[in-house]
């Protein structure tokens, strides 16, 4: 899967196999995230900013979520900021097999509940790995960042092989000048 920022089709067109990510903390109307969606053929991976702590934050409910996430199905996926333990994603659960709920790690606590976090995805599974927002927990919490990948990042992608769950990691940052 190639997930890229909404906010990239402003400066070129994006190929139909590639999956828009739009995050709700960005998203300053429900009739803008409708126009999104209804305007483009792409699936979209919607993520919701459970958690933050930085501005701007989500402001939408599950209940005004829910009607448009179902009666469009390119809305493919719905990431769950933050997650740390299963009973963060369980009220998610309600749309049933589609969008597929998709845990955000992005703390020490998410990487070590990570089994019982995957216990209640009955769908397909996948995780999204912030890489930035997981060193700062690991800074936050007095551990070495240059444990990182030795003792985070490396023993989750191997718990995600041994469990057939597909990794959503950074591959790198789009610069430009227009």
């Amino acid at each position: 899967m190639i997930l890229v920022s909404n906010n990239l089709r402003n400066y070129m067109r994006m190929p139909d196999h590639y999956v828009i990510r739009v995050n709700l903390a960005w998203t300053f109307s429900l009739e803008d995230l409708v126009e999104n969606l209804n305007i483009h053929p792409n699936d979209f991976f919607i993520d919701i900013p459970s958690g933050r702590t930085k501005p701007p934050s989500n402001k939408y409910s599950l209940e005004k979520l829910y009607p448009i996430f179902t009666e469009r199905p390119n809305v493919r996926y719905l990431g769950i900021s933050n997650v740390e333990k299963s009973s963060q994603i369980v009220n998610w659960q309600l749309f049933g097999a589609r969008p597929i709920l998709v845990p955000k790690i992005e703390s020490i606590a998410g990487v070590e509940n990570i089994d019982e976090i995957m216990s209640v995805i009955k769908t397909e599974k996948i995780i999204m790995i912030d890489h930035d927002d997981l060193h700062t927990s690991l800074i936050n919490n007095g551990v070495s960042p240059s444990k990182l990948y030795s003792d985070y990042i490396d023993p989750l992608l191997k718990y995600c092989d041994d469990n057939n769950i597909a990794a959503l990691r950074t591959r790198g940052i789009v610069f430009s000048d227009e």
